[in-house]
């Protein structure tokens, strides 16, 4: 069911656009921004839009009334918690599907100093809803008035402003990120040249648990100078198959080699490729299994935390060494499920540059969350214009495109007596059969020219003048440069030039000449210094600034 929050720059004279939009769109709840409506012609108006819904407006705390809030009573239940000169804040309930979340419409002022308040309030009212360290599902959507990044200015300056930087630490106080989004990017215009990124829909990391199918859409502007947002908490979750992966947790279990061990050893007779395959099949259906029976690992963190806190909570004043003992096991229980947690976690985020062992669980799920909320598809259209949201009719979809453009019956004739198909050569085909041992860095083992075919895989004694002679040796692999190679041009010049000090202290004792012929080009430069008196003869180190080394840095008068 869609609700929107659209800045329609006046709705005097577009009373019949504001009721096509809403049936158009079937929209059932929506925020009117920037009405420009004096108070007394605000009820005649809103009736005139929709009679059948039932609005609310923030007039005692703005002359202009900037916010109307419109619901149809049939579908939805609504009660305003906070009203506020930029924004009204409600408990929503969908009666049709008995959802509750929180909604709150904003329209942020022109002024950075203003919209201050703005946050400040966002943030308390953030605070106030807490239950247990957990804020309700919450979206909060409309016209914020200011960007979040540079990139969401095209034309004019692309400065990162103090606004900027409030709203981003508003949004990291309160855990609000970008619901996933459809249609324009940049919302704003203003019929100029400059294109902003200003009317957004924010949700807490509660609403992406709840509604893992909800997303928003900016339509065109229309009559305003702002994109409308509608939002949608999307259709119900279906139990979706989800295709068979090996997790790094099940591969370090203590018995991953045994099930695979077992599995791919049973007996299966018949053609080659039907073996491999039966086979493969085997070993998936066992690590299914194997999976399966290690449980939730959620579940299995919980379980094991309750299990300590029971025993800790039982403990003596004196406990004897079977206390101690079991608390140390229950410990170490703990510390192996929060460990196959977050491995599993860190897998599924895709998070590469950041280490395990940190307790770093809250931020993967996080970012598998983030990743799910990006990269969803909520709806796909076909050739024809039809829309579909359901993921089995989106997965239709996508199957017929492909199957009318690459799966179209083509007759072909035969092929002609004289054409050349290319193949390997001998040489080249016994270079493929070529054996290599197990131990790195042996040479490959060679085996004669003719094999026969049920010999190929084993380890045949091959004579020496059989023999084919080795591969070549393959080429150093090549690695991109690094970035700022002068930071490391200056690291090597410095481990060069100490080096040098090395070898130049030696002289009145032992030269080493063919060490000193074998630097000498490196070594130029550090002498032209020293005899130019720009470098010194002296050790490199690193010297601590003491207080009265400081002195003039600190400008002190002594």
């Amino acid at each position: 069911m869609n609700f929107c929050a659209y800045n329609v720059r006046g709705v005097n004279k577009k009373i019949s656009f504001a009721q096509d939009f809403i049936r158009d769109n079937n929209i059932g709840l929506i925020a009117l921004l920037e009405t420009h409506v004096k108070q007394a012609s605000a009820t005649f108006v809103s009736k005139s839009i929709r009679p059948d819904f039932c609005w609310y407006f923030n007039y005692p705390h703005h002359h202009n009334g900037h916010i109307w809030v419109g619901w149809n009573p049939a579908l939805w239940s609504i009660v305003p918690l906070v009203t506020d000169a930029q924004h009204i804040t409600c408990g929503v309930t969908n009666l049709s599907t008995n959802e509750h979340f929180l909604v709150s419409f904003v329209y942020a002022l022109n002024s950075a100093v203003e919209r201050k308040n703005l946050w400040a309030s966002l943030v308390s009212f953030h605070d106030s809803v807490l239950v247990n360290g957990i804020c309700p599902p919450w979206i909060a959507l409309g016209d914020f008035n200011v960007c979040l990044n540079v990139n969401e200015i095209s034309g004019g300056k692309t400065v990162v402003t103090s606004g900027m930087t409030d709203f981003r630490d508003c949004l990291n106080a309160i855990s609000m990120v970008d619901l996933h989004y459809s249609g324009q990017f940049l919302t704003w215009w203003d019929k100029g040249k400059i294109l902003k990124k200003l009317d957004r829909a924010l949700v807490n990391p509660s609403w992406l648990d709840c509604f893992r199918n909800s997303y928003a859409r900016f339509l065109p502007r229309g009559l305003s100078d702002h994109c409308p947002v509608v939002a949608t908490t999307g259709t119900v979750p279906e139990k979706i198959s989800r295709p068979f992966q090996v997790f790094k947790h099940i591969i370090e279990d203590s018995s991953f080699l045994h099930v695979v061990t077992e599995a791919w050893n049973s007996s299966v007779f018949g053609d080659p490729w039907y073996v491999l395959s039966t086979k493969l099949k085997r070993v998936k259906s066992a690590l299914i299994a194997l999976n399966r029976s290690r449980g939730d690992l959620h579940i299995a963190v919980c379980k094991a935390k309750a299990n300590l806190h029971l025993l800790q909570d039982s403990m003596p004043s004196q406990p004897n060494d079977n206390y101690i003992l079991e608390e140390a096991r229950l410990c170490s229980s703990l510390k192996d499920a929060l460990l196959k947690e977050e491995t599993f976690l860190k897998q599924k985020a895709r998070v590469r540059w950041l280490n395990l062992g940190d307790g770093n669980n809250k931020y993967f799920y996080n970012a598998c969350r983030g990743r799910w909320n990006t990269n969803k598809i909520v709806s796909l259209e076909d050739e024809s214009g039809n829309v579909f949201y359901t993921h089995k009719a989106i997965s239709g979809v996508a199957v017929n495109y492909f199957e009318n453009l690459l799966g179209k019956h083509v007759t072909t004739g035969p092929i002609a007596a004289d054409i050349s198909i290319p193949c390997l050569e001998d040489c080249h085909r016994r270079l493929l059969m070529i054996n290599f041992s197990e131990k790195e860095g042996d040479e490959p083992q060679e085996i004669p020219a003719e094999v026969p075919s049920n010999t190929i895989g084993t380890n045949p004694t091959v004579e020496k003048d059989k023999a084919i002679p080795a591969a070549a040796p393959m080429s150093k692999p090549v690695y991109p440069p690094p970035p700022f190679p002068r930071r490391l041009k200056k690291q090597q010049l410095d481990k060069q030039f100490g080096k040098f000090l090395e070898v130049f202290k030696k002289l009145h004792i032992n030269i080493p000449f063919a060490e000193a012929l074998e630097q000498m080009p490196s070594y130029a430069k550090f002498m032209k210094g020293i005899l130019s008196k720009k470098l010194k003869l002296e050790e490199l180190e690193t010297v601590a600034l003491t207080e009265e080394c400081s002195a003039v840095r600190k400008r002190k008068n002594f």
